[in-house]
């Protein structure tokens, strides 16, 4: 009897493993796509920001056709 329940926990072992296998599988696909979500959103913000301007010399590094109007760095 000891044999045959050794081998039923072994079995419940297996499948445990197998399920929690299966769940970090799917955590770690979620945690990809989250992780992209937020670069995308972290570019689109920093990218904004590079754009902000208060006055036309904030817009300098862009050339010389770009001016600060309504508080965005635009090209005349």
């Amino acid at each position: 009897m000891k044999g045959q329940l050794s081998a039923e926990m072994i079995i419940l072992v297996v499948v445990i493993l197998a399920i929690v296998a299966i769940v970090a599988s799917s955590l770690i696909s979620s945690a990809k796509q989250t992780s992209s979500s937020v670069g995308q959103a972290t570019e689109k913000i920093t990218g904004h920001l590079n754009y902000t301007c208060i006055t036309d010399s904030d817009c300098s590094d862009f050339g010389s056709d770009y001016a600060c109007k309504l508080g965005e760095c635009t090209r005349e």
